[in-house]
């Protein structure tokens, strides 16, 4: 009994010192190593849509400058021939565009707002919609979204010659290379992925050979615990990698297994430098004696033999890399440098997208006091930038301007009527007014706290009460007032 009570207290004792390669799972030796590696791979696989990104930025700005242009004119019909006749604006707003692609992006944009299927709604901005005040105000916020795109014309023009898209396909596939398409080598296994002192012909050139060097089966019986994960020897990568044959198959699988372990994090330069650190940290030498970081992945004394896919003396199952691409404080490995590209590109996006909508907010909230045309009705509602109620894209039918005998070049009788029936009754219809629901930007939804009793909850911008319009009957008598008051 005592002996036994002694073996359970040595076990206890010692447990925590046991080796941590020793109590994973086999196949799973280079565990640590793929963890790293597809924490950068997860991260260029995996981001969001940066096209909708692109677009939802460059369709804030021309709102906001279709916005700015509509306030201008006494007339919707006199905005649409001047956006026809784009001579008759008359200032600097066209003659930059090709020497600033963020400025041509900004105006051209707002062209084509107007003229094209929306451009009813922008007629709440025109005639008397605003006050002087107030337009002057809209002014204000639409030249600093102007300078907004300005500012960044360096980004338009990188993103015209190379997408984020692209850039994440050739961080994952190489230079050149088509989605999903993986590169081949001429040689073999250890000259593609590296040996002695020297990098493979293709290491750091994209992260699916990386993946393959580290991760690929060997096919020998001596690396059947030697793996990167409990399922990586199976399925698409059961059999040994020749990396001269297409390795789609192979790699699509090490990928999907890389999915397993990722995260939600979302392509950042920070989420990437994380990431990067993270990979850096699990380098070693190449021998003994060495003292530069290149290689990822194990081996067994040094690398004479070289990165073969079997983890024995002189070999391993790795992938080494140049000394002047992994260097620890600016490491630039080619599929590194393609992600750096995207990174900064959706850092600045996404910086432009929130400056750019908290302009829209501004400019919208202005003529909500002014014009509250309801949405769903013949009047489109003038707090619907290009994504709705704030930004969400579900703008209403707007009014039409129409000519008319007693309103030839001022807002048609059917925008005013509507704006005045809204606050004074309309005579039959008491749809609701937007509802504090409708704002989802908490600054926005406490400027509306007086107007509409709006308050913010934490998660939601939500009212006590619902505001609905007043039913009146004035408007239905046939009577014209001034006689009824005569009487």
């Amino acid at each position: 009994m005592l002996i036994g009570r002694w073996a359970i207290f040595v076990s206890i004792v010692t447990l925590p010192l046991i080796p941590r390669a020793a109590l994973v799972a086999k196949g799973a030796e280079n565990e640590g190593d793929f963890r790293a590696l597809c924490g950068l791979i997860n991260l260029a696989s995996n981001s969001e849509d940066h096209a909708a990104l692109l677009a939802r930025v460059e369709d804030t700005a021309a709102n906001i400058g279709a916005i700015s242009l509509a306030v201008e004119y006494q007339s919707f019909s006199d905005l649409e021939r001047a956006t026809k006749d784009w001579e008759e604006i008359a200032d600097d707003r066209k003659h930059s565009h090709e020497t600033n692609e963020g400025h041509r992006k900004f105006w051209t944009g707002a062209r084509s707002k107007l003229g094209g299927p929306e451009k009813d709604k922008y007629a709440v901005w025109t005639g008397s919609a605003l006050s002087k005040e107030d337009k002057r105000k809209v002014a204000n916020a639409a030249e600093r979204a102007e300078d907004c795109m300005k500012d960044n014309d360096g980004l338009w023009r990188i993103l015209k010659e190379t997408s984020i898209e692209k850039n994440l396909i050739e961080a994952l596939y190489g230079s050149g290379q088509q989605n999903g398409e993986v590169m081949r080598g001429t040689y073999g296994r250890k000259d593609v992925c590296g040996r002695g002192i020297f990098a493979g012909s293709l290491a750091g050139l994209a992260l699916s050979i990386d993946l393959l060097c580290l991760c690929g089966a060997s096919g020998s019986a001596v690396e059947s615990d030697q793996g990167c994960c409990a399922e990586c020897e199976k399925g698409g990568n059961s059999d040994t990698w020749i990396p001269s044959q297409a390795g789609e198959e192979r790699w699509g699988y090490l990928k999907h297994q890389c999915e397993k372990i990722g995260s939600n994090a979302e392509l950042s330069r920070k989420s990437l430098s994380d990431a990067m650190n993270l990979l850096l940290k699990r380098l070693r030498p190449s021998s003994t004696r060495g003292m530069d970081l290149t290689v990822l992945g194990k081996f067994e004394g040094n690398l004479a033999t070289g990165c073969t896919g079997i983890i024995k003396t002189g070999q391993g199952r790795c992938v080494q890399y140049s000394v002047s691409n992994v260097k620890r404080n600016n490491p630039t490995l080619p599929w590194l440098e393609k992600m750096k590209a995207a990174a900064d590109a959706i850092d600045q996006l996404s910086a432009i997208d929130a400056r750019l909508s908290e302009l829209e907010d501004e400019i919208m909230a202005l003529n909500t006091k002014h014009t509250k045309i309801r949405p769903g009705r013949g009047g489109g509602s003038p707090h619907s930038g290009s994504r709705g109620a704030e930004g969400r894209n579900k703008w209403p039918g707007s009014p039409r301007l129409e000519q008319s005998n007693g309103n030839r070049e001022g807002i048609s009788e059917s925008v005013v009527g509507a704006a005045v029936k809204n606050d004074e009754g309309d005579g039959g219809d008491s749809s609701p007014l937007l509802e504090c629901n409708d704002y989802k930007r908490e600054q926005t939804c406490a400027g509306l706290k007086a107007e509409m009793g709006c308050e913010w909850n934490g998660d939601a911008c939500v009212a006590a009460t619902r505001r609905r319009a007043i039913r009146s009957r004035v408007n239905n008598l046939q009577t014209p007032l001034a006689l009824f008051l005569l009487l």
